[in-house]
């Protein structure tokens, strides 16, 4: 594939083949993919004032704020709610099978009849 004849165009491939700059500098908003691991980091740096502005509200008198210091910290003595593990239903095809055998159970005790 030859190289694109007017240099101002970005090549094929869009924002992974040159990186996109805003006409006023700001930061280009992440794709929807890295959303998550975006907000995660953003969190993380502003996690030291979040947490002065929940200390010093707490010293004011703030139950709510104290409250989640307490959780959050390890302080409270209760333990951490954890989410249960998702049970998965049975599936249709194994839900099929097992009416089977219990029909078969049921109606042939001794095994299917010849021929079967």
């Amino acid at each position: 594939m030859s190289t694109p004849s007017n240099p101002s165009r970005p090549p094929v491939g869009g924002d992974e083949a040159r990186p996109f700059a805003n006409p006023d500098g700001a930061a280009k908003p992440p794709k929807p993919r890295f959303c998550r691991n975006y907000a995660r980091r953003k969190v993380a740096d502003a996690m030291p004032s979040i947490v002065d502005s929940f200390v010093q509200r707490a010293k004011d008198g703030s139950v709510p704020h104290f409250s989640s210091l307490a959780k959050f910290g390890g302080f409270d003595q209760r333990p951490m709610p954890s989410a249960a593990p998702k049970r998965r239903d049975r599936s249709l095809a194994r839900q099929l099978l097992d009416e089977v055998d219990e029909y078969e159970a049921r109606n042939f005790p001794n095994g299917p009849p010849e021929g079967c």
